[in-house]
Parts: structure tokens; sequence; C-alpha cells
């Protein structure tokens, strides 16, 4: 073989070589705002089941439907990666015996609830800076950044107000601030998702309220 001949068929090797890591790369995929904010709205939705059908234990209150790790695994795990998955529990939950119960912010919630029977305003505080935040199902695609580096992809936004009710509606007025809920909040969030065969799972998460109530 001519040596002219077998440069070029070594050059010819080696595009093809690199097209072919190329092509595999799942990295080099374009990535669809649209599916990854279907799944981040997916995630608040499902999580917000989270904090439901309360019951006790002696002094503790607890999920009945969500009273175990592995319930929470079903419930959520095909969406999350085990690192989010824990965030999330651990921001919620402790375990008390066979149970996981509230962690200590719920619990004075659902106690002064059920002392006054209608002291609810503490609601919106105690869930602000959490997945539970209702505000978070109100930011639209159009607010939010989405940035990839490798496998990891971000969404992100800066102090993007919410509006939960306008002051003028009496009856709204009246519904919205019984659960302690402002006119209007500036959320930052970050919720960084790995990709994994074409899913995105969510593995961080991170909500800043910048209510005062």
């Amino acid at each position: 073989m001519k040596k002219e001949t077998k440069n070029r068929l070594v050059v010819a090797i080696l595009l093809i070589s690199t097209a072919i890591v190329v092509w595999y790369n799942p990295f080099t995929s374009k990535l669809n705002d649209q599916d990854l904010y279907d799944q981040y709205i997916q995630i608040v939705s499902d999580t917000s089941e989270l904090f439901q059908t309360h019951n006790r234990i002696e002094e503790a209150y607890f999920n009945e439907s969500f009273g175990n790790k592995e319930a929470i695994h079903q419930h959520l795990g095909e969406r999350m990666t085990d690192d989010g998955l824990q965030q999330l529990v651990s921001s919620l939950f402790r375990k008390e015996g066979p149970y996981l119960v509230y962690n200590d912010d719920y619990q004075i919630y659902l106690q002064e609830v059920h002392l006054t029977k209608e002291d609810e305003h503490s609601y919106y505080n105690t869930v602000k800076d959490t997945l539970l935040n209702p505000g978070l199902l109100l930011i639209q695609k159009e607010d939010m950044t989405f940035s990839r580096e490798g496998d990891k992809i971000e969404i992100q936004t800066e102090e993007t107000p919410v509006y939960f009710f306008n002051q003028d509606d009496i009856v709204y007025d009246h519904q919205f601030k019984r659960f302690g809920y402002p006119p209007v909040d500036r959320l930052t969030i970050t919720f960084t998702f790995t990709e994994e065969e074409g899913d995105y799972l969510l593995d961080h998460f991170k909500v800043q309220s910048q209510s005062s109530t």
C-alpha cells in the first residue's frame, strides 16, 4: 500500500471513530426544555401528596399513605435519583419507630391547627422554602433558564414573581390569607437533573422565598 494511501486510510478511520464517539455520546443530544419543564411540574405535583392524609402516632403526625421510605420511593423514585429522593425525604420527615413522621416545623403547624381548629395561617410560612410551595406550580417555562454541563442539567429562576391572589378580590383575599399566603411572592429556585437513558431525574433542589409571612 502506498504511503499516501495509507495515510488517507488512517485519517478516514480517525474521522469515522470520532463520528461514532459523537454519535453515541448521550450528552450531545439536544436539551428538550418542554420535557424537562413537564418533569419539573410532575415532581412538584406528586410531592404535594406527601403532606396530606395526616394521622397521629401518640404525639407525632405522619402521612397515612406514605409512612415509610419504600412508599415514597414507589411514588417518586422513577423521577428522582437516590440522592434527590434522600434530600426530599430528609427535608420533610424523620424516622420514629417503624414510621416516617413529619419534621418539627410540620409537627408544630399541625399541632396548632389541631388545638385551635382554625389557626392555619402559618401554612405558607411552613412550606415556602420547600418542594411543597404551591407557587412552584405557577412558575412558567418562560421564566426559567435551562443549562447543561455534562450529564447535569439545571433549571433556575431568580426572584420570579408568583401571584396568588388579587387583594381587591374579597373572597380570594380571605381564603388565601387564612393559610398565610402573600398576594405575591418571589421565588428563586435551582433544580438539578441527571439525564439517564433519555429521562430527566431530579438530583438536587433548592427553593428560596422572599416572603416575610
